[in-house]
């Protein structure tokens, strides 16, 4: 982030994300959310969300063709260009709920390694696994 949350420079953002979640809602079924960033604000200088997701086309549509795209057109004013992937994407069994430390993984695995089925992108996907 450019700043913390609490910063001015932040508020398009901080003011963008209840709608955004809303938006979201309508877009798939059963979701998990885990966000980071809920601490005090003016030490908050990253912000870590995760959902779980029917699809990817689910997902891509709200990413792409909701009201999502204005905030994602508008990152550059919130977000330093990262290091590595930004996002990654992966299947989860029905029920799993991913901790914070497994898509820490996952976007290393993608950054080392590229697409692969255990770690992708909305570029290159992977159809999900076959159940056991």
């Amino acid at each position: 982030m450019v700043a913390p949350l609490d910063q001015p420079v932040m508020k398009g953002f901080v003011d963008a994300i209840e709608h955004i979640n809303e938006v979201a809602a309508g877009f798939y079924l059963a979701t998990v959310r885990r966000r980071s960033g809920r601490g005090d604000p003016r030490r908050t200088t990253a912000v870590v969300n995760m959902s779980v997701w029917e699809s990817v086309e689910a997902l891509e549509g709200y990413v792409y063709r909701s009201d999502h795209i204005g905030v994602l057109r508008r990152r550059k004013e919130w977000f330093l260009p990262s290091e590595g992937p930004s996002f990654v994407l992966w299947w989860v069994p029905a029920g799993h709920l991913p901790k914070v430390a497994e898509a820490r993984e996952r976007l290393q695995q993608l950054a080392h390694s590229g697409p692969t089925a255990t770690a992708f992108t909305f570029r290159e996907t992977f159809s999900p696994p076959e159940p056991a």
